[in-house]
């Protein structure tokens, strides 16, 4: 099996004075989106992220493709709805990362529903969805939510319900559509940081520079799509000569993942005594995803960090609805934060603020802000929708989107369990493979394990950590088919090791080292890097600072 992904500098070689019919700026999930959207209606794409792809918000998330129930509150029906279906489109594309999940409900004494409204929102739940249900909710009374999940038992529990929605990797979701793009004709680049651009009556040019090398160059192309998440209105703002109307308001969301300390085969959503839903999320490698604040945030995208408050309420909440547990700052082994990106909306309440997207045209510019995760497939189809209208002036029937039928990169499979179920069982025999190395890879690559056994049969199969599913040849694999520039890109978004206890300082030197071999580093270059990560695990996940 061949690799199907170019090399970065035979991507980039062809870059300088190209003419492409969509230049994209953000590499996160919408623009990720954006690129796949366009490639498979055969435009020319060039892409360009300042950092890695996902290195944004749209790695920061609860890793949830999901309808967003609590919208019900705020009357969203039709952001509901829209994102109710899509949980089925992500699983009948990309089942490799997207995986429908029972999440139980428990309602306390102190939440302000009442058990006939919560009933009512989840009907209305499932209804929003048909006819693309994944899963039907059921009303739980104290006692069968406890014999459910003992660990539930609290004195103020006053019953609940069970509910479905889908659990995913952000990171490798926006991977995916990036390779697939990639493999279908596009120029996507990451640590490539556009410095200005301007907006001409035939066409947008767009400067970039290189960050690993320091070269710079430019493109042209028929239009220009702004996809910048919290960076928006700065990209804008390096358009020459450009009136920009995107307003941001931005909110800091902050999840921490936890020791593992009882077995937890739901999900929950819990609401806390002050109404805020708290996600509890089993993860890959005994660890728990809990999450996620809501807080107005005014600085720098660059420079959100966690903070002990968001952390401490975090942990209060996950604990007050626990209390048998008791789960401590020793049991804490990684957090993160990041910049939510709504469309600005004056006088409403952070927690309120819609996840509704808009979109911006100005001549060849199509700016596009809000939404999430979830939608990142309906706002990326609206865009290229509204390009080819106002834009190339062509009737839609001509360019019809194929999002929602085609199999994301690594998706290609006609029976996801089927196919898991083999494919796991052939790897633990023909490389020796733990269970939980083999099901990992079949999850992380899907259709496109085949090459991944190549760099195997290449390299071996040795664990990256002792007692953990990762592999030393994921490094490798990264390296040649993923786009890794430094081991950042491998330890916090190829792979979530830097998430789970030791944050990866305990392999940071052997990932160093196979890197280094692959992407021929120097030895002060390796040194860099190395001291690198250490800075950002210290500053951006690390508990103990």
């Amino acid at each position: 099996m061949e690799n199907q992904i170019p090399s970065r500098d035979a991507i980039k070689d062809k870059l300088p004075g190209t003419h492409f019919d969509v230049i994209i700026i953000g590499g996160g999930i919408t623009g990720a989106s954006v690129a796949r959207d366009a490639v498979l209606r055969g435009l020319t794409v060039a892409l360009f992220e300042k950092k890695d792809f996902a290195s944004g918000t749209s790695s920061m998330t609860s890793k949830m493709i999901h309808g967003g129930l609590r919208y019900l509150k705020n009357y969203e029906f039709r952001l509901v709805r829209e994102a109710s279906l899509e949980r089925k489109v992500a699983i009948d594309t990309a089942p490799h990362l997207a995986e429908a999940m029972n999440f139980l409900v428990p309602l306390y004494k102190w939440n302000k529903e009442s058990t006939f409204l919560f009933r009512l929102g989840l009907m209305a739940y499932d209804m929003l969805a048909f006819p693309k249900q994944i899963g039907k909710h059921k009303m739980l009374s104290a006692k069968k939510l406890v014999d459910t999940l003992p660990i539930l038992e609290n004195d103020e529990l006053k019953g609940g319900a069970s509910y479905f929605d889908v659990k995913t990797d952000d990171s490798r979701l926006t991977l995916s559509n990036i390779l697939f793009a990639l493999a279908g004709g596009a120029k996507a680049l990451n640590y490539s940081r556009v410095v200005k651009w301007i907006q001409k009556e035939e066409e947008v040019e767009v400067f970039v520079k290189d960050e690993l090398t320091g070269d710079e160059y430019s493109v042209t192309g028929d239009a220009l799509v702004i996809s910048g998440g919290p960076w928006t209105d700065r990209i804008e703002d390096i358009g020459e000569d450009f009136d920009g109307e995107a307003k941001i308001r931005m909110t800091r969301g902050t999840h921490i993942t936890l020791d593992q300390k009882v077995d937890l085969p739901y999900s929950c959503l819990l609401v806390n005594d002050d109404s805020r839903p708290i996600f509890l999320i089993p993860r890959v490698n005994d660890k728990i995803l809990a999450g996620t604040t809501d807080v107005d945030y005014k600085g720098h995208p660059d420079d959100i960090e966690p903070t002990k408050e968001d952390i401490d309420y975090i942990l209060d909440a996950v604990n007050k609805i626990f209390p048998t547990v008791k789960f401590t700052h020793d049991n804490i082994q990684a957090a993160f934060t990041g910049v939510r990106p709504l469309v600005f909306k004056d006088g409403v309440d952070e927690r309120k603020v819609s996840r509704n997207h808009s979109i911006f045209i100005d001549g060849r510019v199509v700016t596009v802000l809000g939404g999430k995760l979830t939608t990142a497939r309906v706002m990326a189809k609206e865009v290229i929708d509204k390009l080819i209208k106002k834009v190339y002036y062509q009737p839609l029937r001509n360019y019809r989107c194929l999002t929602d039928k085609m199999p994301l990169y690594g998706g290609d499979m006609e029976q996801w369990d089927i196919f898991l179920t083999e494919n796991t069982q052939r790897l633990i025999t023909e490389y020796q493979l733990t269970e939980a190395s083999a099901d990992m890879l079949v999850r992380w690559y899907g259709s496109e394990i085949g090459f991944f056994e190549t760099i195997l049969d290449e390299h071996g199969n040795e664990l990256l950590i002792e007692n953990s599913p990762w592999l030393e040849a994921q490094v490798i694999y990264s390296c040649r088919v993923e786009c890794i520039q430094n081991p950042i890109d491998f330890l916090r978004r190829r792979t979530p090791i830097m998430l789970e206890r030791g944050n990866g300082l305990q392999c940071l030197d052997r990932v160093a080292d196979l890197m280094s071999a692959e992407l021929n580093w120097t030895d002060d270059v390796k040194r860099e890097m190395i001291a690198d990560t250490k800075l950002y695990i210290k500053r951006f996940i690390s508990v103990d600072r």
